[in-house]
Formats: C-alpha cells, structure tokens, sequence
C-alpha cells in the first residue's frame, strides 16, 4: 500500500506516518516500509495492521515509549492479537434503495419484453416469407418439371419424324 492510502486510512499526516515508519517504529516493519536505500516507502498487510494500532494508541495519547514496548511484546508472541485494519469507506459495498433497484429491474424487463415482441415478430415474418418461397419454389418446381415433360415429348417427336425421313429417304 502506498503511504499516502495508508496515511488517508489511518487518519494521519503523511509526514506522521513517515516519522512513525522511518524513527519510532522502524524496528517492527519491513523493509519495504522504512524505504532503505532511498527507496519508496510501501506498507505490506502487517505494516498497515502494526501502524494503525500505533495510530489507535497515539489517539489514546499513549506514549511512543510506551507503545515501542507493547509492540515489542506482541511482536515476541508472533504478532497474536495485532489487530485488523477495518476496511475503508471506498471499500465499503455501497447500498441503493430497494425501490430504485426494483425500478430499474422493471425498466429493463419492460425493454427485454419489447426487444423479444420485435423478435417474435419478425421471427414470424421470416417463417411466413419463408412459406411463401417454399410455395413459389414447389410452384416452379412444377413448372419445371412440366416443360421438362414437354421437351421430352418433343424430343421423341423430331425422333420419331426423323426415322420416318431416314426411311423415306432410303
């Protein structure tokens, strides 16, 4: 976390935070956090829970002594009892009035239901141009077939008249 968050979420100065991670606490944050080196300062999980306990306690007015000591003891008990940071206001799940929602919930079922009436609808006018092409094509089909017909007598026609003159010719 960068320490311009952790500053705004424990309700201190940056120059604070700074002051607490680089003079009176350094001794239990990482490294990250007292920016050795010349580095930029960033607060691991751990950093932010030890720092806002010192910042609870500073609202207490205890004394950084003092506070140097109860760190030194938890932090000899594996960090047992280090306490959660809450979570911040922006982290918070914002809640909207039930009417709003239910509103907004029937303005979208009211748009999907025109949306599936303009679909249903032109799904019947597909179906109904496509019964329509079904019956011209079967129309044409039998056209076909019967100028097929046709042809075909035709064709045995000039046969036939074609072997007579062959005969005749002979």
């Amino acid at each position: 976390m960068k320490p311009e968050q952790l500053a705004k979420r424990l309700n201190v100065t940056s120059a604070t935070l700074r002051n607490w991670a680089a003079k009176d606490v350094t001794e239990f944050l990482s490294p990250s956090a007292q920016g050795q080196n010349g580095s930029r300062r960033s607060f691991n999980d751990r950093d932010a829970r030890i720092l806002f306990w010192v910042a609870q306690m500073r609202e207490q007015n205890i004394a950084i002594g003092d506070i140097v000591f109860t760190l030194r003891s938890a932090q000899a008990k594996g960090w047992v009892g280090l306490p959660e940071i809450p979570p911040a206001i922006e982290d918070e799940v914002s809640l909207v009035p039930r009417e709003a929602v239910e509103e907004r919930v029937r303005g979208l079922q009211e748009r999907y239901e025109q949306q599936a009436e303009t679909l249903k609808r032109e799904r019947d006018d597909l179906q109904d141009r496509l019964g329509k092409a079904e019956t011209k094509n079967a129309q044409l089909e039998q056209k076909l077939i019967a100028i097929t017909e046709q042809l075909l007598d035709l064709n045995r026609e000039l046969t036939s008249l074609l072997k007579q003159g062959n005969r005749r010719g002979k």
